[in-house]
């Protein structure tokens, strides 16, 4: 199976889907390329447009931002897609492609962490205060 094949089973199913809650798409999987990435995030404004009364969203993350695939923000037709990064230099990257970017912060790591490009991530404990 290719993976434009792969784009239009995952757009059927998520047609499939009442829209009742948020969906979260690509737990598992990207879209490696503009094609399947048009072909997916169409299916994810769709499924918004369905439950737009209820307010629900659909929203996935990419690591198709990097090299080799190089799939660009907007290539995913306005879907809520947001790049998965590690480093500063992948935030950068991912941005100069459209991207927004998010940071998580696990119990385990160090509380508060400043990037060189300025941004701060602050664990949910200390940004209660």
């Amino acid at each position: 199976m290719n993976s434009i094949h792969a784009a239009r089973l995952e757009a059927a199913g998520i047609d499939d889907i009442p829209a009742r809650r948020n969906l979260r798409v690509h737990v598992s999987g990207d879209c490696r390329n503009k094609t399947a990435a048009g072909i997916v995030g169409a299916a994810m404004i769709r499924y918004e447009k369905r439950g737009k009364r209820r307010g629900v969203l659909a929203y996935t993350y990419t690591h198709a931002h990097k090299s080799p695939y190089s799939v660009p923000a907007s290539a995913w037709g306005g879907a809520r897609v947001i790049a998965s990064c590690d480093s500063d230099k992948a935030i950068t990257r991912a941005r100069s492609m459209g991207y927004s970017g998010c940071a998580t912060v696990t119990p385990e790591a160090i509380p508060t962490h400043n990037s060189g490009l300025g941004l701060r991530v602050l664990c949910p404990f200390e940004s209660a205060r």
